[in-house]
Parts: structure tokens; sequence; C-alpha cells
């Protein structure tokens, strides 16, 4: 939503010099906007030379339960790493095992191409305007604008690589990046400019 109001002038009640100088001739617009969060794929890191799929690319971790589902959403933990397991080397598309679930316990599936979602973020970008109506139809405005006006922390990343020793029969092969579905990222911090320019 964007917006621009021209704020009632104050010499329409009590005109002198001064309120004509000081409280008339200002104005307030903005933007304010609420994004929700981008879709996003865990990735997989293995760290031995293991040819996972048989063609070299592809691979995606297993998927146990929703990530989302129930999940903290908190700085240390936005999604449930707890779904995410190691996949089982050659076991997408065999004969025995065609549609790529887990070999191992029967339980879990190949990962689908969203696995979670960022998280979203309000913002709010204001400026305030004063002019000032000079000789010659001239105005001199002086300009005051904010990026992120309530400087208000918003993290738009997070750490999806799942780290495995080797491809493996799940449970067994323990995910071991620490920070992984940290949050590992945010918005810019609130900007401040000024402004002052003569229109004529």
């Amino acid at each position: 939503m964007n917006y621009l109001w021209s704020l009632p002038k104050a010499s329409r009640i009590w005109s002198n010099f001064a309120t004509r100088g000081v409280l008339d001739g200002w104005q307030i617009s903005g933007i304010a906007s609420y994004v929700s969060g981008a879709p996003q794929q865990i990735q997989l890191s293995v760290k031995t030379s293991t040819n996972i799929t048989g063609g070299g690319d592809g691979a995606r971790v297993v998927l146990t339960c929703d990530p989302m589902h129930n999940a903290p959403h908190t700085f240390s933990s936005w999604f449930n790493p707890n779904c995410v397991e190691a996949p089982i080397a050659g076991s997408i598309g065999t004969t025995a095992n065609p549609t790529g679930t887990q070999v191992s316990t029967g339980t879990g599936v190949w990962s689908p191409k969203v696995n979670f979602y960022l998280p979203g973020h309000t913002n709010f970008d204001t400026a305030l305007f004063k002019n000032w109506p000079l000789e010659s139809k001239a105005v001199m405005q002086l300009r005051v604008e904010t990026y992120n006006t309530f400087n208000h922390t918003q993290f738009n990343q997070v750490n999806d690589t799942a780290t495995f020793q080797n491809a493996n029969q799940a449970p067994t092969n323990t995910q071991t990046a620490g920070n992984f579905g940290q949050m590992s990222g945010a918005e810019n911090p609130r900007f401040m400019q000024l402004a002052l320019r003569i229109s004529f």
C-alpha cells in the first residue's frame, strides 16, 4: 500500500508569518508492505564422494515428515531438522524401488522441490516533506526519508544445507551441520536520508 497525505494547514486556524512558515506545507508519504516468505528447498552435502543417483546429479534429502509442521520458527530452528535424513546411494528409480521411496525404513520419501518457506516480512518506508513557497512560483522542499522506518529486524535467509558423512541408511547417518535450520541473513536496517531541493 502506498499513500501521500498533505497535512491540513494550521494557518487556516491561526494565520501569521510563523504558522505559515513552520506549520504549513507538510506532507507525509510512504509504502507499507507485507511479503510472504519465498519457497525453498533443502540442499544436500555429502562429505564422501559417494555417487548417490548413479548419474552424478539430482540428489535430494529424504524427508520423514513435513519440516514446517509444528516447527519452532525461532532464530536457531526455523524448521524441524529432525525430518531430514540422508539418501541411500542408488535408491532412486531402481526396479525394486521405482518411486524413489526410502529403502531402509519405507517411511521416508524423496523431498519435493519445495521443503519449507522463508520468513515473510513487514516493512514501512516513510517520507516527510516540508514545502516553502518562494518567489516566482518556486518551491523549496526539505525531505526526510526513512527505509525500514521502525528498524525492525527481519530475517530472510536460513541455513538450508544438510551435511552428512556419506550416503547411508538413515537414521544411522546423522546430520552434522550444527547451524542447519538456523537463520543466516536479515533485511537491511533502517536507512535515513535528507534532501533539499528547489522546484521552479
